[in-house]
C-alpha cells in the first residue's frame, strides 16, 4: 500500500497550484495533506462551515452553489482538474458561504490551512501561484455577471456549447460533444431555469443548430452557431 504523503506529495506536484514549488515545500504541504476520494454527491463542504484549508481537484468534477432559505439552488461555478477551492476564506477568515459538492467520482487533495499560510510566507512562487488563482477567479466571475447582464440566455447557451469545443479548434462543420454536467445544473450555471433551458434546446434544435440527444449534442455547423451567439452576444 502506498504511503499516503507520498501520494499526496505525488499529485500536488503536478498541479498548477503547486508548480515551481520546491521540493521541500512540496513535502511540507504535502505532510499537512490529506487524499480523499469523493463519490459523486459528496459534500466537501457546506455553507457557514468553517474553511481549514484549501481543496484541489486531482480528478473528476465538482460543484460550486449557494442556496436560498425555501431550497432553491443557484450553481457558482462547475470546476474540474486542478482547480481548487478555499483559498480566499483562509484570508478572509470568514466560513464559507456556498457548499461543494462531487458531480461525479472525484479524487482530492485536502492541504491544511496553516500549511498553506506557512508556505506563502516562505516561497514567493507559491504566493504568486495562489494571487493569481484569486485573479483569474475574480475575472471569471466578473465575465460571469457580465453574459448574465449584456447577453441573452440562448447566447449564453451557445457561447457555452462553443467553449466545449475549444480544444478542436473547430473552423466549421458538424461536431458532437458531451455535456460535463446535467442540464438541470448547467441550467442553473447559466442563471435560466430548467423550463427555461429546455426551450432554449428546442429552439436551436427547431433552428438547426444543433441536435440533442441526452447529454449529447450534435452540432450541426459550428460557422453558423458562432454566428447565431455573436448575434444573441
Amino acid at each position: 500500500m502506498p504511503n499516503p504523503k507520498t501520494a499526496a506529495g505525488d499529485l500536488l506536484q503536478n498541479l498548477e497550484l503547486f508548480r515551481g514549488v520546491s521540493k521541500p515545500g512540496i513535502q511540507r504541504l504535502a505532510a499537512a495533506s490529506a487524499v480523499l476520494r469523493a463519490p459523486a454527491g459528496t459534500i466537501l463542504f457546506s455553507r457557514g462551515t468553517p474553511c481549514t484549508g484549501v481543496h484541489v481537484i486531482a480528478y473528476g468534477l465538482v460543484k460550486l452553489s449557494v442556496s436560498s432559505s425555501n431550497g432553491s439552488e443557484k450553481v457558482i461555478d462547475v470546476i474540474g482538474h486542478g482547480a481548487s477551492l478555499g483559498e480566499s476564506f483562509i484570508f478572509s477568515e470568514r466560513p464559507h458561504t456556498g457548499s461543494a459538492e462531487a458531480l461525479e467520482d472525484s479524487l482530492i487533495v485536502f492541504v491544511g490551512k496553516a500549511a498553506i499560510m506557512k508556505e506563502i510566507d516562505a516561497d514567493a512562487t507559491f504566493a504568486r501561484n495562489v494571487l493569481a488563482r484569486l485573479a483569474e477567479r475574480v475575472q471569471r466571475y466578473a465575465s460571469d455577471l457580465e453574459a448574465t447582464a449584456l447577453t441573452s440566455a440562448a447566447g449564453r447557451l451557445t457561447s457555452f456549447l462553443l467553449s466545449q469545443l475549444a480544444e478542436q479548434l473547430p473552423g466549421c462543420g458538424a461536431l458532437e460533444l458531451e455535456l460535463p454536467m446535467c442540464k438541470t445544473v448547467l441550467a442553473s450555471r447559466l442563471s435560466v431555469t430548467r423550463e427555461h433551458f429546455s426551450r432554449l434546446l428546442r429552439r436551436l434544435s427547431d433552428e438547426r443548430l444543433i441536435e440533442v440527444h441526452g447529454r449529447r449534442v450534435s452540432i450541426r455547423d459550428v460557422a453558423r452557431l458562432r454566428a447565431f451567439a455573436h448575434q444573441e452576444g
